[in-house]
């Protein structure tokens, strides 16, 4: 049991020096190596002692990360909810967000550029319709994606 609990440990500091996990992401990969839940259970409160496992943490590091791409606020959500973050932990870190993150600036600036990029090549028709499409899969609200549209690109 020792060495299985110090072969889980070794294998969870490997996949944090490549960047922050959530709980979940670590049980899951813990399973996949199949080692038994005692095991698992053991790392997990280790790695809490220690701070390396912070849902809280890894939210904030995600969302930093997300913003700079830049995804929109529904993208950002279901990936953290992908990962196992509680409601609770990304409500509070949105709400946070919300107070510097202007969602439309940053939709209407991706929008100006990939307008300016591809009006030569199409019809303005056509070339509305892939931008619209390019915001709702970098996870910006439809209601965004439509109010740019129809306003900054007549």
């Amino acid at each position: 049991m020792r060495y299985d609990f110090d072969k889980a440990k070794a294998y969870c500091f490997k996949l944090f020096k490549f960047r922050l996990r959530t709980e979940k992401e670590i049980r899951d990969k813990l399973k996949r190596r199949q080692f038994c839940k005692d095991v698992i259970e053991d790392v997990i409160e280790y790695f809490k002692s220690l701070n390396y496992i912070n849902d809280s943490a890894f939210t904030k590091s995600w969302i930093e990360s997300r913003i700079q791409k830049p995804f929109g606020l529904k993208r950002i959500t279901y990936e953290l909810r992908e990962k196992g973050i509680s409601e609770r932990i990304i409500e509070e870190e949105i709400f946070k967000l919300k107070n510097f993150y202007s969602e439309y600036d940053i939709a209407k600036g991706i929008a100006e550029e990939r307008f300016r990029k591809i009006i030569q090549r199409i019809d303005p028709e056509k070339a509305k319709r892939r931008i619209y499409s390019f915001l709702l899969r970098r996870g910006f609200s439809s209601d965004i994606a439509l109010d740019i549209i129809n306003k900054f690109l007549r």
